[in-house]
């Protein structure tokens, strides 16, 4: 459960473990975790967890080049072991020949694991930073486990661009996209759980809508998870105790860097056309909401909206060329992974879809500026 302000428990074993770490500067993690023991936190069913959070947050792994110091060692140790009377001169030895103490050579064997790690107290890490990291931490947890998730944004569908250009960039499957009569766009998206392929890798990209949603002043989440081998909801709003929220977070619009690599390429050696990121969202109605990857301008005045699409969003392809047929839009231009055409659906709908001939192209990882400028040649 989350730790809430309500929850004495959680909040106990927060302000002991931030107490150990001031007492003891600079401790190795192994330390840290055989103080927690010594002292019998580790019972308390929170400690785990705010464990790994600050494993994960606020340790480092010492600058030393441990490799070559270790084998400097082993050569020492080798020299001084066959002329050393007792393991006390084998000791002193060895310090000397090393110039350090015998306590910083031990270390300094194993000073490259994890384990290992010297913790580092940070002026953010107080307690609430530290619950609020341990809630976000434990909420992606859930998210994983999920069938299927709706959210809410409230904001100005201007500001939303960056959100539904990683989402998109991240291949989660958007079932349906609606902006609201309030002005807020409702997302409906597939969950780790509903789909059968990589399974993992979708869970763990689509955990990270989270990290995306705390840029927004304003939102809600609504997800059916799978917990327990019972299914329940999780909820969650801008209110819930989940991330420290910094007032001067930009909110900048995400282009990946095939994208810009393809934009400068094409701009170089193009004049009457010129591409620049897509940072638009075009409502095409009937629950579809267009997020051009790439804006094409002539220097007629023209404008075309490029999108490209691959394997993970192939029945959003379905979707965009049954739309684009319906409203007779010739401005928005698509481009298609040629992996998808293994699929024997899409490569039907592709070649038995008018539409596609005339606005489509097809590409192999990454679209080719060779494409881009026959289609907005014709």
């Amino acid at each position: 459960t989350f730790i809430s302000n309500k929850n004495q428990l959680g909040k106990e074993a927060v302000r002991h473990l931030l107490d150990i770490i001031k007492m003891n500067q600079g401790i190795t993690l192994n330390t840290f975790k055989k103080i927690i023991s010594d002292e019998g936190l580790a019972v308390n069913p929170y400690t785990a967890g705010l464990l790994k959070v600050i494993k994960d947050n606020f340790t480092e792994v010492d600058a030393t080049n441990f490799e070559k110091l270790r084998w400097e060692i082993i050569k020492a140790s080798q020299a001084e072991r066959v002329c050393a009377s007792s393991y006390e001169a084998f000791k002193e030895n060895i310090s000397d020949r090393m110039g350090m103490s015998f306590d910083v050579i031990q270390r300094s064997i194993y000073g490259d694991l994890e384990e290992e790690a010297l913790l580092k107290f940070a002026e953010n890490l107080g307690e609430s930073s530290l619950i609020c990291k341990y809630n976000y931490n434990l909420a992606q947890g859930f998210l994983v486990k999920a069938e299927g998730l709706e959210v809410n944004i409230f904001e100005h569908v201007s500001q939303l661009k960056p959100l539904c250009a990683r989402i998109k960039f991240l291949g989660l499957f958007i079932e349906s996209s609606v902006i609201k009569e309030n002005g807020s766009l409702q997302l409906i998206i597939s969950g780790p759980l509903s789909i059968t392929d990589n399974v993992r890798a979708y869970g763990l990209k689509f955990a990270a809508i989270l990290s995306m949603l705390i840029d927004y002043s304003k939102w809600s989440l609504n997800a059916d998870v799978v917990h327990n081998d019972k299914k329940a909801k999780f909820i969650l709003d801008d209110k819930s105790p989940i991330f420290v929220k910094s007032q001067n977070r930009r909110r900048e619009n995400y282009v990946p860097d095939h994208i810009l690599n393809l934009i400068g390429a094409f701009n170089e050696r193009n004049k009457s056309w010129q591409l620049q990121p897509g940072c638009e969202i075009i409502n095409l109605g009937n629950e579809q909401l267009c997020f051009p990857d790439v804006i094409a301008k002539s220097s007629r005045g023209d404008t075309r909206y490029i999108e490209f699409f691959n394997k993970w969003n192939k029945k959003n392809l379905v979707d965009r060329l049954e739309t684009l047929t319906k409203n007779c839009r010739n401005d928005i231009l698509v481009g298609a992974e040629r992996s998808m055409l293994k699929d024997k659906e899409i490569s039907k709908i592709i070649q038995n879809t008018s539409k596609f001939q005339d606005v489509g192209f097809t590409f192999k990882d990454v679209p080719s500026t060779r494409a881009i400028k026959s289609l907005l040649g014709n």
